[in-house]
């Protein structure tokens, strides 16, 4: 199981993490596999990882192809501002590959884990996602 990093608008995070928003879509930057285990980082004005979900199934896939993806089960029921934010960052004909990863177990952490905290742990926020080692994935749960 990998760990991954995530940043997300507030609202987009809170929907995973009431269980409304059923999967993540991203431009493709790198493996995600199922059970990966995905840190939810929040942005402005939040700015602190506040939650954390386990990958599904996922899937890689084109502009083209994705909306014959949303239609299925993993991603049916999905908040209307999220499918708003899709078509105005995704639909474009770009040659991008697309990931699409379905939320499993979202839980809330009963702390947070602040960016000054993250940064004492020498760990950067991504703009989009990336992967943490095992040791670094360890401390921040802990905390």
């Amino acid at each position: 199981m990998n760990c991954i990093l995530m940043s997300l608008k507030p609202i987009f995070a809170e929907e995973i993490l009431n269980g409304k928003k059923k999967c993540e879509i991203r431009t493709y930057l790198g493996k995600i596999l199922e059970n990966d285990l995905i840190l939810i980082y929040e942005s402005k004005p939040i700015k602190a990882i506040t939650g954390y979900f386990h990958a599904g199934k996922v899937i890689i896939t084109t502009p083209h192809e994705l909306p014959k993806i949303l239609n299925n089960a993993i991603c049916n029921e999905m908040p209307e501002d999220n499918i708003e934010y899709i078509i105005k960052n995704y639909m474009k004909p770009k040659p991008r590959k697309i990931i699409i990863i379905q939320i499993t177990q979202p839980t809330r952490l009963t702390k947070t884990i602040t960016i000054t905290q993250l940064k004492k742990m020498k760990i950067k926020i991504p703009r989009s996602y990336t992967r943490l080692n095992n040791e670094k994935c360890k401390n921040i749960l802990k905390e």
